[in-house]
């Protein structure tokens, strides 16, 4: 099972595409040990862009990620 990469363009939902990665990332029975860098490879544009600017602690911690992430692509001046 695989999903559409996310850009972090204004026209998509970032809680939305988390929540099909989780679903994608759960049903291929990765370990858990890599969620965070298997995240990282489905980011594209300026979602990856800003993954990259992001302290290396924050990109390694899955639980610390997500929410950096969140502040960017959930925030209002991101709409």
């Amino acid at each position: 099972m695989t999903i559409e990469g996310f850009n972090g363009g204004r026209d998509e939902n970032w809680t939305y595409w988390l929540a099909k990665y989780e679903i994608m990332f759960d049903s291929n029975n990765w370990p858990l040990d890599r969620k965070a860098s298997t995240l990282a490879l489905h980011l594209n544009g300026r979602a990856f862009h800003e993954y990259l600017a992001l302290p290396t602690e924050i990109r390694k911690d899955y639980d610390l990620l997500v929410k950096a992430l969140a502040e960017i692509f959930c925030s209002s001046d991101h709409r």
